[in-house]
């Protein structure tokens, strides 16, 4: 284990996915912060010239069409801008604004693929493509069209989208699935089934190549813990790091990168 310090507080700070190597985190009031946890540097991206009260979430991904990492940043009531490394500067996304667009910000929008989503104000799901800078929507599947957006959340598994449905009245039960974009169509992955203690929260963070097992984050009981689901057996098993005795942690799939987040 490759121990990195930053002094942060969960309190003031969120901690987005790892992309290409590198982590970005940000701040309730809207500045970003990008690392490289190899090399062990960090770059405070420049602040925007706007009201900060206004600032919603953010967003962090990599363009692999022009080879660099994008950050987009949301605000109230839809004024979208998006940071490109390769000119360091923020610029306005302009668009014709739409309900189905608008950011709703019960998580930040995830990056999978070349594309961030997030569920907009009209509960319809959105793409943007960080290439060309353009939005499209995306039907769900038919079984959560009527479902409290708030209860379903987004991840990425392997590269692609994936959607978590948590039964809030069976706290025992998620349902997982996955977004195939070239076919466009959902498939579902799984469900995972506590067969003891109610899951407070479980959040998928890794998948093997097979899809047999899932690696999970999630909580009992207020305390924070790792595990293994397999999908066949429906078994759980505990993943334990020696010498980390934290029950309040962040998780996130990483690929070591030299790319020096300086320049």
């Amino acid at each position: 284990m490759i121990e990195y310090s930053i002094t942060v507080s969960f309190d003031t700070y969120h901690i987005l996915p790892s992309c290409n190597g590198l982590i970005c985190f940000y701040g309730l009031h809207g500045s970003v912060h990008v690392c490289n946890p190899t090399t062990k540097t960090i770059v405070n991206l420049p602040n925007i010239d706007d009201d900060l009260q206004s600032f919603q979430s953010c967003g962090f991904g990599f363009d692999g069409i022009n080879g660099t990492y994008k950050v987009i940043k949301f605000f109230d009531p839809h004024k979208i801008e998006l940071f490109t490394t390769v000119n360091g500067s923020w610029n306005k996304i302009r668009y014709t604004y739409s309900p189905c667009f608008g950011f709703q910000h019960h998580q930040p929008p995830v990056f999978a693929n070349g594309f961030f989503y997030w569920f907009s104000i009209s509960s319809s799901l959105v793409s943007f493509d960080i290439g060309k800078e353009t939005f499209e929507t995306i039907s769900l599947p038919q079984s959560v069209l009527n479902k409290d957006k708030f209860k379903l959340y987004l991840v990425e598994l392997k590269g692609e989208l994936c959607m978590v449905d948590k039964d809030f009245e069976d706290k025992k039960r998620v349902d997982i699935w996955m977004f195939k974009g070239n076919e466009e169509h959902w498939v579902k992955l799984g469900t995972i089934v506590h067969r003891s203690e109610p899951i407070d929260t479980t959040r998928p963070v890794g998948i093997k190549a097979n899809k047999k097992e899932i690696l999970l984050h999630g909580f009992i009981k207020g305390l924070g813990h790792l595990s293994c689901y397999n999908m066949e057996t429906g078994g759980f098993r505990p993943i334990n790091i020696e010498g980390f005795t934290s029950h309040y942690f962040h998780v996130s799939q990483h690929v070591e990168t030299l790319f020096h987040v300086g320049h």
